[in-house]
């Protein structure tokens, strides 16, 4: 049995572009003058995702001043999918696994904050925290507008002060 959860800022549940504030829609209108557009990609899902990466984090943010994390929040509903799942008669609770391609820091998380949990398997996660944490701050030296579009929902918070503590950084 597998369980695909549509998490928070996701699938239904993701936020109409319509409702996010004009100064995410300028924000990512101007990355999208700026930059070229990949022909690859339809335009509306392109404005819809660059717009994404903006308002990312101004949801980061609120969830920081109520005493959580963008990570923390998907984490959390990670572990009540896999609670349900957990809970159906037929799933073969002895050898439950979390599977993650592309955004491999989930099942980390949910690895590391379920005991139920007895395997992980992380396919494509950023390799270094160097290097997400560009993508994470989008400092003004991001070399391409790609790594300036990624989510930074590999972050949990206080990440960046335990990384420079152990001298990761």
């Amino acid at each position: 049995m597998v369980v695909v959860p549509d998490t928070f800022l996701w699938g239904s549940r993701r936020f109409p572009l319509e409702d996010m504030p004009e100064r995410v829609r300028d924000e990512a209108n101007g990355m999208l003058k700026t930059y070229p557009r990949d022909p690859a990609i339809p335009a509306e899902i392109d404005e819809y995702n660059t717009n994404t990466g903006f308002h990312e984090h101004w949801i980061a943010r609120y969830a920081n001043l109520l005493g959580t994390s963008l990570a923390g929040v998907v984490s959390r509903e990670d572990r009540i999918a896999f609670n349900y799942l957990l809970s159906r008669p037929d799933v073969l609770r002895s050898a439950p696994a979390a599977w993650a391609l592309g955004g491999g820091n989930r099942a980390a998380l949910l690895n590391a904050t379920h005991d139920g949990v007895r395997a992980a398997v992380i396919v494509g996660l950023m390799s270094t925290y160097a290097g997400c944490s560009t993508i994470i701050c989008r400092t003004p030296g991001c070399s391409s507008p790609t790594t300036g579009r990624a989510t930074g929902l590999a972050g949990p918070g206080g990440l960046p002060r335990a990384f420079a503590a152990a001298g990761a950084v």
